[in-house]
């Protein structure tokens, strides 16, 4: 939140310390920018210092065409909120942070950045995907430097409050009235949910 506080370009990007960037991802991004569109996002790449990566390809939305996701199908917005939900690898209009207020909840161990992200995506103008790789994101076996790799009971209820962040905020916005998005939003809470059974387990197994 205290970068965001102090930036002043007309977009901003997230990189955290343990990934790194591809060399021309700026570039790339920066090479989509037009007056409606709000975020741009590339692609990410799952890296092991091993020496291998896995790219996570979004098959439900269309690389290069811009689209507004509070208008778009439920594949497309189930998508962007489970494979597209890392605020890395994206750059966001700072307008759109600056005049809806966006952070990040500072009360959340984890997936705060969900709660960012799904507000910034429903509140764009637009958004465009690169089908280019971005972002490397270290994820390496023996990695516990992220907040997932640290295992925590309170994890499980900080995933459920995120969601009820993200639900109360869909409220507001009315957008839970779209039935499009009202069963998208319950494909994504499951999904999470999911996701965060299978954090809860590792923290018995440790």
């Amino acid at each position: 939140n205290r970068g965001m506080e102090v930036a002043n370009g007309e977009y901003i990007m997230f990189v955290d310390s343990d990934d790194f960037l591809q060399n021309d991802a700026v570039e790339n991004l920066v090479g989509y920018i037009s007056e409606d569109v709000d975020v741009i996002s590339g692609k990410l790449s799952s890296y092991h210092s091993v020496g291998y990566d896995i790219v996570n390809e979004n098959r439900n939305v269309k690389y290069d065409d811009s689209f507004i996701l509070r208008e778009s199908s439920e594949n497309i917005i189930v998508s962007m909120l489970t494979d597209e939900n890392s605020p890395c690898g994206k750059l966001f209009r700072r307008k759109l942070v600056t005049d809806n207020k966006l952070e990040f909840p500072q009360d959340l161990k984890i997936a705060e950045d969900l709660v960012f992200v799904a507000k910034a995506l429903f509140l764009a103008k637009s958004i465009v995907l690169s089908d280019e790789v971005i972002y490397n994101y270290r994820q390496d076996f023996d990695n516990n430097h992220s907040a997932i790799g640290k295992i925590d009971e309170s994890k499980a209820f900080d995933f459920y409050k995120s969601l009820q962040e993200i639900r109360q905020f869909l409220k507001s916005q009315k957008l839970l009235e779209k039935k499009t998005i009202r069963d998208s939003f319950k494909q994504v809470v499951l999904i999470h949910s999911l996701f965060n059974l299978e954090i809860s387990e590792k923290d018995h197994e440790v």
